[in-house]
């Protein structure tokens, strides 16, 4: 199979998340789209399974509604995969001013084309282009990060596109440091959200509960939508207890993509770690 740069890999991945969500595990049209790339249907296959952790059949089966809603679970108080997390109040960030350097970079991602940014004190924006510009996502960028200096630099974010969104197989192990500025209550939401495991979801109350509040549902879901840190403080694992997606800020079919992606790798870890049969 050919060796794909992280680029476009992640566009053909792209494309073929598009597919399983238009038309399912459809043979003949992943056929297709392996010969537009120029590998064989195995290969592609092959490369989707590597990534995702499962073959397409599988992924398909974890986009249903009713499979996302068994996967409730309650935030736990520490969960051992949590990212490492600095926070700023608007004021520190204010005082800080142009001494927070942010270097920006736009990158190709599974789930669309995705902007970071990232600083000395950890990754501090990743969201996915509206816009066919991009233009939306550096004005949000800018209107988040006012004070700081901002500096165009794929070169410092790619490696960190490429760890996020699991295009580099030999990226280090250690979670991401992040860095995140926002009220009191937004940085309880965001923590939350990071205490849901990898692969499970959790209703808006039980995150209101979570945070102390538990009256605060829309308060909790207007805090999730303002989450600078898409996927890593993952509010695409906030859902209704009936398990619909209704929304998201970057649509509804991203959000299931996400969902089943670590939904794929959660069953994959877990396989690994299984005993052996007895012989």
């Amino acid at each position: 199979m050919p060796v794909l740069d992280s680029a476009p890999r992640a566009r053909l991945l792209a494309e073929t998340l598009r597919l399983l969500q238009e038309r399912g595990a459809d043979d003949a049209a992943l056929a297709r789209l392996a010969d537009s790339a120029g590998l064989l249907p195995e290969a592609l296959r092959r490369l989707f399974t590597d990534w995702a952790g499962v073959e397409p059949e599988r992924f398909v089966a974890f986009l249903a509604p009713d499979h996302i809603a068994r996967q409730l679970a309650i935030p736990a108080p520490d969960a051992p995969d949590a990212p490492v997390v600095e926070t700023l109040s608007p004021a520190d960030a204010k005082a800080l001013g142009e001494r927070l350097v942010i270097r920006w970079g736009w990158h190709d991602s599974p789930f669309g084309r995705a902007l970071l940014a990232t600083s000395e004190r950890g990754l501090c924006w990743l969201g996915f282009a509206t816009a066919e510009d991009g233009r939306d996502g550096l004005d949000e960028l800018a209107a988040f990060w006012p004070d700081a200096r901002r500096i165009a630099d794929d070169g410092a974010t790619r490696p960190l596109a490429e760890r996020v969104f699991g295009l580099s197989p030999d990226a280090p192990d250690e979670p991401i440091r992040l860095l995140l500025k926002g009220t009191d209550f937004q940085i309880a939401v965001w923590r939350a959200l990071t205490r849901i495991p990898c692969g499970a979801v959790a209703s808006y109350e039980s995150l209101a509960q979570a945070v102390g509040n538990p009256a605060a549902l829309r308060a909790v879901g207007a805090a999730g939508g303002r989450n600078p840190l898409c996927l890593l403080v993952p509010c695409h694992r906030a859902i209704q207890k009936s398990g619909i997606i209704h929304r998201y800020r970057y649509g509804v079919p991203c959000k299931r993509a996400l969902l089943a992606w670590e939904q794929g790798k959660r069953e994959r870890a877990a396989a690994m770690t299984e005993p052996p049969p007895p012989a």
